[in-house]
C-alpha cells in the first residue's frame, strides 16, 4: 500500500510540474484577421473579407454581382478583388494554420505508456510490467516553444497583410493598364479612320493622274501601318481586360461583364513631396516588419537548438508484477549519452539561420528605399512630361492643324499635308496618354513601396485633357467613314473636317 501511495505521489508531482510549465495565453479566435483588416483599413480605406470565416460565401457572391452591374471605379475594383480573389483567400488560410500551430505549441505533450505481458510456459501466474513516461525536455521547453510559435504567428500575420497590399497594387496597375489601353485604342481608331480617308482620296487622285505612284504608295503604306497599330491596340485591350479579370477572380460571364471607365483621370493638382517617404516606408512596410519578426523567430530557434540532444530524455513511473505475486513501483529516467552528437550542428545551423535573417532584413530595408526612390522618380518624370505635352506640345499641334486648315481653305496646302498634320496631332495625343498612364502606374508602385496610401487621389473619373480638336462646323461632300466625319474630296470644300476621339 505504501508503495502505491508513493507512486501516486510521484505521479501527482509530475502532473503539477507539467501544469506549472504551461502558459495561459490564448490565440485570437479570428486568427489575427481582425488586426489585418484594421491595418488595411487604416492605410487604404478598404475592407477585407475572409470567405467562410468572417463573410458568408453567398453574401460575397451577391456583392460581386452587384458591383459588376456598372463600370468599376479604381476603389471598387480593389474592393472586388479583396472579396473575390481566390489566391488571397488561400493566403488568409495561413492565419488559420499559424493559429493551429500556436495552439499545438501550448498543449501538454502526451505521456508514453508501455505494457509488457508475459505468459510463462509452466502455467504459473502471468508476469506484466507497465511504464508511463513523459519527454522531460518537451515539458521543460514548453514556454520557449510557445514563444517561438507566437513569434511565427505574428510573422504570418504580417506576411498576410503584405499580401493584401501587394494585391491592391497589382489591381491598381492592371486597372490603369486597361484604361490606358482603351484610350489608346480610341486614338488608334481615329488614326486609322484618318488614314483610310487619306487613302481613299489618294486612290481617286491617282486614278485621275493628279499624284505620282510614289505618293499613292506612301498613302497606302500609311493606312496599313495604321491598321496594324489599331489591331495591336485591340489586342492590348483584350489582354489588359483579362489580366484585371484574373486579379478580380472573375471568369466566364462575370469576366465579360467587367467594365471600367474608358479614360484615365487627370493629373492631380497637388504633387507628392519626396521628403520623408523613405522613412515612412521603413516604418510601415509590413514585409519589413515580417523580416524583423523572422529575426526574433530565428533567435527563439537558436535558444532551443541546444536542447535538441536531450529530446529523448524522459521521466516516468514503472510498475512491475512478477510471477510470485510481488509488485514493485518506482520512477524511471531515460536519457541519451551524448558521445557523438553533442548538438554542435544544431547550434551552428541555428546561428546561421539567425545571421541569414539579419542579412535579409538589412537587404530588404535597402531595397525598399530603392523602390521608393525609383517609383518617385518615374512618377515625377511622367508628371512633368504629361504636363509639358498637355500645356505646350498639344496646343502647338492644335495650332498647326488650325493653320493647315486655313491654308487648305485658301488652296495653299494640299489635303495630304493637312491630313498629315492631323495624324501627327493624334500621335502626340497618344504620347500624352502614355505619359498619363506612366504617372498613375508609378503612383501605384510608390504607394506599395511606401506601404500605404499617398495623399488622396482625385475622385473625378472624367477623362484627361484630350488632344483631339472639336467637331467640324461643316461636313464635307465626301461620304463619311464609319465613326469619323470624313475627309474632303476637293479643295473647294469650305473647311477641313476633324474627328473627335
Amino acid at each position: 500500500m505504501l508503495r502505491h501511495c508513493r507512486a501516486r505521489a510521484v505521479g501527482c508531482t509530475l502532473l503539477l510540474g507539467v501544469i506549472s510549465l504551461t502558459g495561459c495565453q490564448t490565440p485570437p479566435r479570428d486568427a489575427g484577421f481582425g488586426q489585418v483588416g484594421q491595418v488595411v483599413a487604416q492605410r487604404t480605406g478598404q475592407k477585407v473579407a475572409w470567405r467562410g470565416h468572417t463573410t458568408a460565401a453567398a453574401a460575397a457572391d451577391a456583392q460581386v454581382r452587384q458591383m459588376l452591374g456598372h463600370p468599376l471605379t479604381q476603389q471598387q475594383a480593389v474592393a472586388l478583388a479583396l472579396i473575390n480573389n481566390r489566391r488571397l483567400q488561400a493566403t488568409y488560410e495561413d492565419l488559420g494554420i499559424a493559429r493551429a500551430q500556436l495552439v499545438q505549441a501550448g498543449l501538454i505533450p502526451n505521456p508514453l505508456a508501455t505494457l509488457d505481458v508475459r505468459w510463462p510456459e509452466s502455467g504459473s501466474e502471468v508476469t506484466w510490467e507497465f511504464q508511463a513516461a513523459a519527454q522531460l525536455v518537451d515539458l521543460l521547453t514548453l514556454p520557449q516553444r510557445q514563444e517561438l510559435a507566437q513569434a511565427q504567428f505574428l510573422r504570418t500575420r504580417l506576411e498576410v497583410t503584405q499580401a493584401v497590399f501587394n494585391l491592391i497594387a497589382q489591381v491598381r496597375q492592371a486597372y490603369f493598364d486597361l484604361q490606358a489601353a482603351q484610350q489608346l485604342l480610341e486614338m488608334r481608331q481615329s488614326v486609322l479612320e484618318a488614314a483610310a480617308a487619306s487613302r481613299d482620296l489618294s486612290d481617286k487622285m491617282h486614278q485621275a493622274g493628279n499624284i505620282t505612284n510614289l505618293a499613292w504608295s506612301q498613302e497606302s503604306a500609311a493606312y496599313e501601318d495604321a491598321y496594324a497599330a489599331r489591331q495591336q491596340a485591340q489586342l492590348a485591350v483584350a489582354q489588359a481586360h483579362d489580366q484585371l479579370a484574373v486579379l478580380l477572380g472573375l471568369s466566364g460571364a462575370p469576366a465579360r461583364q467587367l467594365r471600367v471607365p474608358g479614360r484615365l483621370a487627370d493629373l492631380p493638382a497637388r504633387t507628392v513631396q519626396p521628403r520623408g517617404l523613405e522613412a515612412r516606408a521603413l516604418a510601415q512596410r509590413t514585409d519589413l516588419a515580417a523580416a524583423r519578426q523572422e529575426i526574433l523567430v530565428a533567435q527563439r530557434r537558436a535558444g532551443l537548438a541546444g536542447a535538441g540532444i536531450w529530446s529523448d530524455l524522459a521521466i516516468g513511473i514503472h510498475h512491475e508484477h512478477d510471477a510470485s505475486g510481488e509488485s514493485a513501483t518506482g520512477p524511471t529516467l531515460t536519457f541519451p549519452i551524448p558521445l557523438f552528437d553533442q548538438g554542435q550542428a544544431r547550434r551552428q545551423g541555428a546561428q546561421a539561420q539567425l545571421a541569414q535573417a539579419r542579412f535579409r532584413y538589412a537587404a530588404l530595408a535597402t531595397e525598399i528605399q530603392g523602390q521608393v526612390r525609383q517609383a518617385y522618380a518615374r512618377m515625377a518624370a511622367a508628371r512633368q512630361q504629361a504636363q509639358r505635352l498637355e500645356r505646350i506640345v498639344l496646343p502647338l499641334k492644335q495650332k498647326i492643324v488650325d493653320e493647315a486648315q486655313r491654308q487648305y481653305n485658301a488652296m495653299a496646302l494640299s489635303a495630304f499635308q493637312l491630313l498629315l498634320a492631323r495624324r501627327d496631332e493624334i500621335v502626340t495625343g497618344a504620347r500624352y496618354i502614355g505619359q498619363l498612364h506612366d504617372y498613375w502606374s508609378a503612383r501605384a508602385q510608390l504607394e506599395n513601396a511606401v506601404g500605404g496610401a499617398l495623399p488622396p487621389m482625385p475622385a473625378s473619373t472624367q477623362p484627361a485633357a484630350q488632344p483631339a480638336p472639336p467637331p467640324p462646323a461643316t461636313r464635307p461632300s465626301m461620304p463619311s467613314m464609319p465613326g469619323m466625319d470624313g475627309m474632303p474630296a476637293k479643295k473647294s470644300t469650305p473647311s477641313m473636317p476633324r474627328d473627335t476621339p
